[in-house]
């Protein structure tokens, strides 16, 4: 190859390494990853002690005893109170279901008719007074018990229809079921005073009642109720 053709090659081969970088400039840049960060963990945080409280209702035969209202009033504890969703009190063959509604003072109740026919539920409490005439299939809702106390409720048509709300500034209650059994969990530890109310029973058929009992995180507390004595249910 002459020297004339040897710097033709040169000259060329120059050319095009400029030209290749010159469009390199142009070239969007490479992305770049940024590198894993390592994850840390948090310590959740500790859930305070929690506590529990296991009724056992007794009649004075042995028998277990239902229906039986129980509360639990925090005494140097710490109450979690949330809001409750309404309580419902419905109207069935005739009967107030349940017959004994427990109820958060300041709380609502919705009462359903679910039978066939029109009942007029009343109450002539001071606590709460009602007056309602509801159709068949016809309900009442958002009525609010602002204050704590026994509110009997009536059917004008029916007279044998007794029902009761029970209307509670305690944050913990509940009934008893068919084997006299309730137990109240979730409670923050300390001091309570359990109380118990039945419409059936008098304050005296509660001996020890209200008693105060100091909870502590670990098994249920059991608390037993002996029903000495009885009594007819009186009318509204």
């Amino acid at each position: 190859m002459t020297r004339f053709g040897s710097s033709v090659l040169i000259t060329v081969a120059l050319w095009a390494l400029f030209v290749l970088a010159a469009c390199s400039a142009f070239l969007p840049a490479q992305k770049q990853f940024a590198q894993p960060t390592t994850a840390v963990a948090h310590t959740p945080l500790a859930n305070p002690p929690q506590a529990a409280i296991a009724v056992y209702a007794t009649q004075a035969n042995g028998m277990p005893a239902d229906n039986v209202l129980v509360y639990a009033q925090p005494l140097d504890a710490h109450a979690v109170r949330v809001d409750d969703p309404p309580a419902v009190l419905n109207i069935l063959d005739r009967h107030f279901q349940p017959a004994l509604l427990p109820v958060h003072e300041g709380g609502t109740v919705t009462v359903q008719n679910l039978d066939g026919v029109a009942h007029d539920v009343y109450s002539f409490s001071q606590v709460r007074p009602l007056s309602l005439h509801l159709a068949p299939g016809e309900r009442e809702t958002g009525l609010r018990f602002p204050h704590a106390g026994v509110v009997a409720v009536g059917c004008k048509i029916y007279n044998e229809m007794q029902g009761y709300i029970y209307v509670t500034d305690a944050p913990y209650f509940g009934t008893t079921d068919l084997n006299g059994y309730l137990r109240l969990g979730d409670l923050p530890t300390g001091r309570y005073r359990i109380g118990v109310w039945s419409h059936a029973i008098p304050a005296k058929g509660f001996p020890g009642f209200p008693l105060v009992v100091t909870l502590k995180a670990g098994p249920d507390e059991v608390v037993r109720i002996r029903i000495r004595k009885s009594r007819a249910v009186g009318t509204l």
